[in-house]
């Protein structure tokens, strides 16, 4: 709390000042523990997803020396290295949505209101897709 309270006197243009400092549509300000509970929520769970991408960045680094000596060579692939990490060893290995409106999909029926597990880390190896999943 005290890092939100500090946020609403001072706002530095992140996203903790943004949460500290919203307001309710009738403009009033939320108190301080109904902030707290989602800010920690969203903190907690982005540190876990971070570190499981650096982790698997890391050991790709780690296995492969030629890997650690190309990007050495030519630093302007880092940012294309962390997308192949983050494909190949997505933090976040399934996802769900809910169907608002009906549809098919591959040829699969899908009303309204049906919960669909998407599959990220299969999708992310579709050989239809990439051509070295």
């Amino acid at each position: 709390a005290g890092y939100l309270a500090e946020r609403r006197r001072e706002p530095r243009g992140d996203v903790l000042s943004g949460m500290a400092t919203a307001v309710y549509p009738d403009g009033s300000t939320p108190d301080l523990i109904e902030v707290v509970k989602p800010a920690t929520f969203l903190f907690a769970a982005g540190q876990e997803t971070v570190t499981k991408l650096l982790s698997a960045a890391v050991k790709t680094l780690a296995e492969q020396p030629d890997h650690q000596q190309a990007l050495r060579e030519n630093p302007d692939r880092i940012p294309a290295f962390i997308e192949e990490s983050l494909r190949m060893n997505s933090p976040t290995k399934v996802d769900f949505r809910l169907v608002r409106k009906s549809t098919t999909l591959g040829g699969v029926p899908l009303p309204a209101g049906t919960i669909v597990m998407l599959c990220l880390g299969a999708a992310n190896r579709d050989p239809r897709k990439f051509d070295n999943p």
